[in-house]
């Protein structure tokens, strides 16, 4: 007798165990087609985390851009500057003398001289951390408003036991001290679907 109350037991709590899965199972399939799982996404700490690699990234690249291009700055100078007093000449009591080419190529030496030098000491001058810091918010940004207009108010779904189909929406915030990642339950009435 034991071992018949046993196995009624065991099929007892067998039959309620899948009963119970079924009736899981139904609710699921009804918050599927009824609700949309709202997945709110707070972009936030991802944008600070962007830009703060970003900053990493740019104090140890820019430096080396910058002495690259300050080595480069007397080829620039000679390639696009074109001679400045190749025609100087100057006026006594109205009669016009042309200056020595002599004269006339030390000008346009001193002129290139001044121009590479000014380059130089502004390309020297450069706050590189005021600098780093505005580029690096200014990718953070873009990467925000790509991320935001590609995947704002998407929708997915996730197929799930028995071909069932969980609908979710990505909603895209940016709110600081919020939650990384929050999951909200919303009514397909209350969104205007039926």
């Amino acid at each position: 007798m034991p071992k018949k109350i046993k196995l009624l037991s065991y099929v007892a709590g067998l039959l309620t165990g899948v009963f119970l899965s079924l009736i899981i199972l139904a609710g699921v399939a009804f918050f599927g087609t009824r609700q949309v799982m709202v997945l709110r996404v707070n972009t936030w700490t991802l944008n600070q985390r962007i830009e703060n690699a970003t900053q990493v990234i740019l104090a140890e690249v820019m430096p080396v851009y910058l002495a690259g291009l300050e080595t480069n700055i007397p080829d620039l100078v000679n390639a696009n500057m074109e001679k400045q007093f190749e025609d100087a000449k100057i006026e006594l009591g109205g009669v016009t003398f042309n200056l020595p080419q002599e004269f006339i190529d030390q000008m346009d030496e001193n002129y290139r001289t001044s121009l590479i030098n000014a380059m130089t000491d502004m390309v020297r001058a450069l706050p590189l951390d005021e600098l780093s810091e505005e580029i690096a918010r200014e990718i953070a940004s873009i990467v925000q408003q790509s991320v935001l207009a590609e995947y704002n108010n998407r929708r997915i779904s996730i197929n799930v036991a028995g071909g069932f189909k969980l609908p979710f929406t990505v909603e895209l915030v940016s709110q600081p001290n919020g939650q990384d990642f929050k999951l909200i339950f919303n009514s397909w009435r209350r969104q205007g679907h039926y």
